[in-house]
């Protein structure tokens, strides 16, 4: 089971959190599909590192989504914002959030390698909007994005866990629009 903690007694405050949004989604993206973009805060840094060892942590279950439910230059956005309401359907998490994430870089580099680079910073600009509209209430109440500073990440690699994941994963792909939404974690 995966697990996210934030030591109880941290006090965070919230510091302008939406208005972060954008960098932390630029800076996040931008560094896992390119080289040499520098790192603009340690807030920015943590978060790369927690969204990076979700796709290494994943990476099977990451790397056909796009290809599983479809993805092209005429649906991406539609698909992109199906997949994140399925994602978070039922709750919002900072698991989720960090999977959001994940998925946001897989479909960049989907674009990458299919030469279509402009669509990349559509991808920010499409998860940043999604995160405003959808995620922006749920982040300040939780303490903003500065929480992420004091997450730590936890994942089980029990079967259990890898059975939920892959039975998710086959649900998910049965029903089109919802690939992604198997990589969701429950804490």
């Amino acid at each position: 089971m995966s697990s996210f903690i934030v030591p109880s007694t941290t006090t965070i405050t919230t510091r302008n959190s939406m208005a972060e949004t954008l960098p932390l989604t630029r800076y996040v993206i931008l560094s896992l599909t390119r080289s040499n973009v520098e790192c603009p805060s340690e807030l920015a840094c943590k978060f790369r590192t927690l969204v990076s060892n979700v796709r290494n942590d994943k990476k099977l279950l990451l790397a056909g989504s796009c290809h599983q439910v479809s993805l092209s230059h005429e649906n991406a956005q539609s698909t992109f914002f199906a997949i994140g309401d399925e994602l978070f359907e039922d709750s919002i998490n900072w698991g989720r959030i960090i999977t959001f994430y994940a998925f946001a870089v897989e479909v960049a580099e989907f674009f990458i390698q299919k030469g279509a680079n402009n669509l990349v910073n559509s991808v920010v600009s499409w998860t940043a909007l999604f995160v405003e509209q959808k995620l922006a209430a749920w982040i300040k109440q939780e303490g903003g994005w500065a929480k992420l500073e004091h997450l730590e990440f936890n994942m089980s690699s029990s079967p259990s866990q890898t059975l939920l994941w892959k039975g998710l994963l086959v649900t998910a792909t049965t029903l089109g629009l919802g690939a992604f939404a198997a990589i969701v974690y429950t804490k």
